[in-house]
């Protein structure tokens, strides 16, 4: 299950580097649809930097996932509550990991 979770994170950070691709072309000349927000304003900064920008991957599913993996939700043994902290724990240092090879700041949110 790890292996697939990793390969979760690694799609959804593959997915942040094409968006922030997407986004400075877009940012990139007059006449395109985000050129305003990309120049510098009155300060000499961007409106939206995106070197700056931290780029969220969402934690959902997770009860579904130890349920899946265990029979049982977080909140019904201790156990399966140190699972889904595990499952956690992976998608963070993975993050943290991309973080240091890539330069941009990766953030895993928790509703």
């Amino acid at each position: 299950m790890f292996e697939e979770i990793t390969k979760g994170i690694d799609l959804a950070i593959k997915a942040h580097l094409q968006k922030k691709e997407f986004i400075a072309r877009l940012m990139s000349e007059p006449g395109l649809p985000l050129w305003e927000i990309g120049k510098p304003a009155l300060d000499g900064r961007p409106y939206v930097d995106l070197k700056k920008a931290t780029y969220i991957i969402g934690i959902i599913g997770l009860n579904e996932c130890v349920e899946h993996m265990t029979g049982k939700q977080l909140h019904e043994d201790e156990d399966v509550f140190k699972l889904g902290l595990k499952i956690i724990s992976v998608m963070y240092f993975k993050a943290k990991e991309a973080e240091k090879k890539l330069g941009i700041k990766f953030s895993i949110e928790f509703n």
